[in-house]
């Protein structure tokens, strides 16, 4: 067989392989997003636009904040490319290196957290600072416990992601909810929703982690004690990812935060319209980013320029296609959209309108999301979290301005508006800079 026909054999697998995969992980992300829009849905027809609605959000907040910054996040930017090239033995001394280091820091950040719940209420909930009652102060201590457990989580789910084993990382999510609705479900038959909501995010967190040690344990060598050593390139990199991604992820939370400062049920309302627009882009548009993460790595590690670019063209144009194809009926249907999901008769007329017109604006920003992740992608596979973070820090500089209109008008739909204008500003700055970047061999962290 002559080397261009090996060449195109290569391809015609490497395709096949990207579309198995991609339809794995998106089976397992479709299960756990639709197990989360079970849960949000059932929070919703129980507590509809209330300030019990809000602190629910508030409880769960927090885990879906690290559950983002450090799954899908700044732990798996830095951590996929490294392990996708590493030996068998190697791996697993990274791999227990960060299980020991986000054991020992996570724990202490959830012990200050629960200690000092209003310093992070003024970030997530402004409007709520020094105005939680005593129940919900410990509930919120409670839901603490699924932060250390979430960071765990991250460092498995790399290793699995790195190693294509898509479906079981991505059916964490689905676990977690499945606990979290069940408590949701037992709470409200008690009259005691909140206080059962915030149990089982705790123990969901806990199980989440266990099913994925279990799925790996036999998979890597125990290698603790000498072999855990300082990887200050690593570190260079983890910090760089996690700091671009928790800019990027921190500002729907800030929106929603801002939400508070607009009366009792917006920080809900508002928060309802983003995770029925976050669907699609869950299950669908950043699987392409998360799949392709670990192949790009290989192609930059292995100087494969252009079959890095050519890789990553495609993949972004098919994640920007299926994101048009999805936003354009779907804003045309949305009142229908947000009515079955969240009931006709939970909420007022009023209130399904405003929660659609929510939607409407978030879905314009489905394609920007599906730009901005695969660049992010490309990036992070050419250990370029450093550039990721000054240009995601630059755009962060616009949201003062993108804000005011909504606060000073006092109109929800103006800081949705102010969210899809940030992600415009992302999208393009990523995008140019990896086409300015072409995938060069050079890494630098």
């Amino acid at each position: 067989m002559s080397d261009i026909s090996r060449r195109k054999l290569v391809v015609i697998v490497t395709r096949k392989l990207l579309g198995s995969t991609t339809l794995i992980l998106g089976l397992a992300l479709l299960a756990g997003r639709a197990s989360g829009f079970v849960r949000e849905v059932l929070i919703a027809r129980e507590l509809g636009l209330s300030a019990q609605a809000d602190i629910a959000v508030i409880l769960l907040t927090l885990p879906d904040l690290f559950v983002n910054i450090l799954l899908a996040g700044g732990l798996t930017a830095a951590l996929v490319p490294r392990l996708s090239v590493l030996s068998s033995s190697a791996r697993s001394k990274l791999f227990w290196q960060s299980t020991v280091f986000a054991a020992a820091v996570f724990t202490i950040i959830a012990l200050i957290v629960g200690a000092a719940p209003d310093s992070v209420l003024a970030l997530i909930a402004p409007g709520y600072v020094g105005a939680l009652d005593e129940q919900a102060r410990f509930l919120f201590a409670v839901v603490c416990i699924a932060i250390p457990f979430t960071a765990l989580s991250g460092i498995s789910t790399a290793l699995l992601n790195s190693q294509g084993r898509f479906f079981l990382a991505g059916t964490g999510t689905l676990i977690f909810n499945v606990i979290v609705i069940g408590g949701v479900v037992i709470g409200s038959s008690r009259g005691q929703t909140l206080v059962w909501l915030a149990c089982a995010i705790a123990m969901g967190a806990f199980v989440r982690y266990g099913s994925q040690l279990l799925g790996i344990i036999d998979k890597v060598e125990f290698r603790i004690g000498r072999a855990l050593y300082f990887d200050r390139r690593l570190g260079a990199s983890f910090t760089y990812a996690l700091i671009a991604t928790s800019a990027t992820l921190l500002v729907p939370v800030l929106m929603r935060s801002l939400a508070t400062l607009l009366g009792s049920g917006s920080l809900a309302g508002f928060s309802y319209a983003t995770k029925i627009v976050e669907l699609p882009i869950g299950i669908l548009i950043t699987t392409f980013g998360t799949v392709a993460l670990p192949r790009l790595s290989r192609m930059v590690d292995a100087a494969d320029t252009g079959a890095a670019v050519a890789f990553y063209n495609r993949s972004c144009a098919k994640a920007t296609g299926l994101a048009i194809a999805i936003a354009i009926p779907a804003i045309i249907v949305s009142r229908t959209i947000v009515g079955l999901v969240l009931g006709e008769d939970s909420f007022s007329a009023a209130d399904l309108n405003l929660i659609s017109e929510l939607v409407r604006i978030g879905l314009i920003g489905l394609p920007l999301v599906a730009v901005s992740s695969m660049a992010t992608a490309a990036l992070n596979a050419q250990g370029r979290q450093n550039l990721l973070l000054k240009r995601t820090a630059l755009s962060a500089m616009f949201l003062p301005f993108l804000v005011v209109p909504g606060l000073v008008l006092d109109d929800i739909r103006l800081l949705m508006v102010a969210l899809v204008a940030f992600q415009a500003i992302l999208a393009f700055s990523l995008w140019k800079l990896v086409k300015q970047k072409k995938f060069e061999h050079e890494k630098i962290v």
